[in-house]
């Protein structure tokens, strides 16, 4: 190597990313990149840190990289054996950071995800919580609910974010066996619980409603549940959903579907909208047809059907869609798998054998970070 190509060659080497302009490293660069990558280069230096520290930023990179990556991006987030953690894609299962702070036999339940936030309970505590860049706030039942004399059936709880007020909410719903039910709200900007007020319509002749864990979802940043309705008298079952509006705080009643006793049906975000699969099950098989909702004009319409396919004990174990492409997502012995319609055959996800699966709900990783987050985990 002559003289001026050693000089050329270290003159290009001091040429670092560093040095290069500002615009050119959020946006052409560090969007591109994934959020693991990220949190490391947060350790290089303080402008670095800065940047990626940055509420703006962490937006743009929510969005950005989901566009360009829309497939590395499309995961599922689930709660194994009430104690575990795991991230789906179509090629594998990942486990999260263990949920083990206080005592990992202590069952959690996953409310839900949204712009990689999750939310999280054990018994009266819940958690928001960012995996990703191992961030946390902790927060606890409203105190009226927790020391009221009248102790809920059960509760039911959804996570939503209202755009307008850039807040994360949780809503709490409980029911009781004393045909009175309760609600609440708690805001992530105020840090404090409101009550609410249940409508009327609230199944208002029937016990109580008694939706399934596996029935609550999360639409466009909104919660929504199934809600089974049962009279005493005659065991007769009314099918009803129910959207929590983020936005006004209210419940509203969803335009009613045409289910048949006998059926199950499963309620699911797919395509960005409120959907439901609709199937009955015999010795063998199982048929699904899958119905989506426009709420503008409150009409349910079939997106297709699937089957009849191997049924290997599915039961109410149908949980999701991935978001580009659609895939059914199901669980049986804590394993899942997905229905690809191109080849006309299920496909398992490898990962960790379990009792139980509950829920998925659509996940992104992302740098997202609230005010008041601490470096802990639930």
């Amino acid at each position: 190597m002559t003289e001026y190509q050693g000089t050329e060659a270290n003159n290009l080497k001091s040429e670092t990313i560093m040095e290069l302009p500002e615009q050119i490293i959020r946006y052409e660069i560090f969007t591109r990149l994934p959020v693991k990558s990220l949190v490391r280069f947060k350790s290089v230096c303080k402008s670095w840190l800065s940047l990626l520290s940055d509420p703006k930023f962490a937006k743009e990179h929510y969005h950005i990289s989901a566009m360009l990556n829309p497939n590395e991006y499309d995961c599922l987030l689930a709660l194994k054996c009430q104690t575990k953690l795991v991230s789906l894609t179509r090629l594998e299962e990942t486990r999260i950071v263990p949920l083990d702070r206080h005592n990992s036999r202590q069952q959690y339940e996953l409310i839900g995800s949204i712009h990689g936030l999750v939310c999280l309970r054990q018994d009266k505590e819940l958690w928001l919580w960012n995996p990703a860049i191992h961030q946390s706030k902790e927060f606890t039942l409203p105190r009226a609910h927790t020391h009221g004399w009248r102790k809920p059936s059960r509760d039911y709880f959804g996570f939503g974010f209202d755009h307008v007020s850039n807040d994360y909410k949780v809503v709490l719903l409980s029911t009781s066996y004393e045909r009175m039910s309760s609600a609440y709200v708690y805001s992530y900007n105020s840090d404090a619980w409101s009550p609410l007020i249940v409508p009327d319509y609230f199944c208002p002749e029937y016990v109580f409603p008694f939706p399934c864990e596996r029935e609550v979802s999360i639409v466009k940043d909104c919660p929504y549940w199934t809600l089974y309705c049962r009279n005493w008298s005659d065991e007769f079952v009314v099918l009803k959903h129910l959207k929590f509006e983020i936005g006004s705080n209210e419940f509203r009643l969803l335009p009613e579907f045409q289910w048949k006793s006998g059926k199950f049906t499963t309620l699911v975000n797919m395509m960005d909208r409120p959907s439901l699969m609709d199937y009955e099950q015999n010795s063998g098989n199982i048929s699904v047809d899958v119905y989506s909702l426009d709420e503008e004009n409150g009409v349910w319409s079939k997106m297709y059907s699937v089957g009849p396919i191997a049924n290997y004990g599915l039961r109410r174990n149908l949980s999701q869609g991935f978001k580009y492409g659609g895939e059914i997502v199901f669980e049986a012995g804590g394993m899942f798998s997905y229905y690809d319609q191109e080849t006309d055959r299920i496909i398992p996800i490898p990962g960790e054998s379990c009792f139980s699966a509950a829920s998925c709900y659509r996940y992104t990783p992302s740098l997202v970070y609230l005010e008041g987050m601490t470096v802990d985990t639930p």
